[in-house]
């Protein structure tokens, strides 16, 4: 039965979400069943997002609701092979017969059917979706995959944008950690000619959508962060007419004004993000959130109320301190809903989107509840690589090794748990340092640049004052992992006896 499948696209052809833990499967599901719940979809997009949503069932081993939501597929739209196919491997379980029965059908119809090009085509498609929404890891799988249908149809928006929006992700999120080889200018130059395609001819309100996404883009490269930078920039306006942001978003919010909560959620960003205007913002957050709660909508409507926040305690704090990580009292009126949206984002994910895990540990810093902020950090560097951006691991790492550094100031504890404490500062700096070269950091942040870094910089600072020749020959092995042979003799020359 396996080799008689494999002629036909279907879920089990994602064995890699196999491999994914519980709460990942259940964070992905759930976010399935929300955007069922809360879109106006067309069939395609029905279809592809039942068809994952009985798949993740099944692997949950809820296999009754599986067989029910195939089955709605199948009711729908009897010509949908992913649906057809995962009937097979579901039927299988429990009656071998009637398994052989349905996969008969689907070959028959293989055989006869005029449009089975086009169905095949389209469950392909469907694949690149689920690929898409898994894992990072998987976007240039489902990059080359939309790809291939495009060119077989190049008027479906629907894939058009599923392209775009893999592509964007994968450039702002991910390049620099991925595939170092790849081409990111074209790559951006490629997303940006899709979308902009997408936003002039389809229909609302993936038109709206797609408007969102260059917008967001456009703000991207102009932040000159993580892959991007002025050089860059210069490169990519010789090669594309951009369109301002501003006006991306009023042609987004002007198709979809009250009713699509992507683009309100997307729009409250950019309110909140760009133009700082927090009232507006939280406007269009509190409206996307009614029609459907997510992640982003609650981490970003969190960022808002804590701007308002810092101008609370610029006004009304006197101790008020610059430095952004210890700047919030608790009785800061915002605090209470700042932690409620972060919770809700936190929940929702399961745990498992590290934007959000950050910003939580940072503000745990902010409010100085230093063992809240600590777990939460080593939450972060705890996640697999290829689920979280290197700058946020390498972030998580720092902060750690400066959360066990200012535990080793304690006068109260003993020699023993001192040294313990400063072994482990020592080793997630050092861990900072391998995670940026491992994920490829050095796409935005050399060596050199390495050492310019706050963490590292006031760490080794503070270590260096030190006699012990231990402490030393540690501080100087940081530096020669970055390249500063020089700086690592003058540190060792310290040490009684070294040569």
């Amino acid at each position: 039965m396996e080799n008689r499948l494999k002629d036909f696209h279907h879920s089990f052809h994602l064995n890699l979400l196999e491999e994914c833990n519980e709460d990942k499967r259940k964070s992905i599901l759930d976010r399935l069943n929300l955007e069922r719940q809360t879109e106006k979809m067309s069939l395609m997009e029905e279809n592809r997002n039942d068809n994952f949503i009985s798949y993740l069932l099944f692997l949950q081993r809820d296999y009754t609701k599986a067989e029910e939501t195939n089955t709605k597929v199948i009711d729908r739209d009897d010509k949908n092979i992913v649906a057809l196919a995962n009937r097979v491997r579901f039927t299988n379980k429990t009656d071998i017969y009637k398994a052989n029965m349905y996969l008969d059908e689907l070959e028959d119809m293989a055989k006869k059917h005029p449009d089975y090009e086009r169905m095949r085509t389209v469950a392909k498609a469907e694949l690149a979706f689920c690929f898409a929404r898994m894992s990072p890891k998987c976007y240039l799988r489902a990059l080359e995959i939309y790809k291939s249908v495009i060119e077989k149809y190049p008027l479906e928006y629907l894939w058009k944008f599923g392209e775009g929006l893999t592509l964007k992700r994968y450039i702002t999120q991910f390049s620099k950690s991925t595939d170092p080889n790849r081409d990111i200018i074209g790559d951006i130059v490629r997303c940006y000619e899709v979308l902009r395609n997408v936003a002039e001819n389809a229909e609302k309100p993936l038109n709206a959508k797609a408007w969102v996404q260059l917008g967001e883009l456009k703000c991207a490269i102009d932040s000159e962060k993580g892959p991007f930078n002025a050089d860059m920039t210069k490169r990519l306006e010789e090669k594309i007419n951009f369109i301002p942001p501003k006006e991306c978003y009023d042609r987004a919010l002007k198709l979809c004004p009250d009713d699509d909560a992507f683009v309100l959620e997307r729009s409250g960003i950019y309110h909140s993000q760009v133009m700082k205007d927090c009232e507006k913002a939280q406007q269009l957050l509190k409206r996307a959130i009614q029609i459907r709660p997510t992640v982003m909508s609650h981490l970003h409507l969190a960022l808002t109320i804590k701007q308002q926040a810092r101008e609370w305690e610029l006004k009304f704090q006197s101790g008020f301190k610059s430095n952004p990580y210890f700047n919030l009292s608790r009785d800061n009126p915002s605090i209470e809903s700042l932690i409620g949206h972060l919770e809700q984002a936190i929940k929702i994910s399961k745990g498992s989107n590290t934007s959000t895990l950050k910003e939580m540990a940072f503000t745990h810093l902010q409010l100085e509840d230093y063992d809240r902020a600590e777990v939460t950090f080593r939450q972060i560097v705890q996640t697999p690589d290829e689920d979280t951006p290197a700058f946020i691991k390498v972030n998580a790492c720092e902060q750690l090794a400066f959360l066990c550094l200012r535990k080793s100031k304690n006068k109260e504890i003993s020699n023993g748990k001192r040294n313990d404490l400063e072994r482990e500062c020592f080793f997630y700096i050092r861990h900072a340092i391998e995670t940026a070269i491992r994920m490829n950091m050095e796409r935005t942040f050399n060596k050199e640049d390495f050492k310019k870094r706050h963490a590292f910089r006031e760490i080794t600072k503070d270590l260096e004052k030190s006699d012990n020749a231990n402490t030393l020959d540690k501080v100087a092995q940081l530096f020669y992992l970055l390249g500063d042979d020089e700086r690592a003799l003058a540190i060792r020359g310290r040490i009684p006896g070294d040569v």
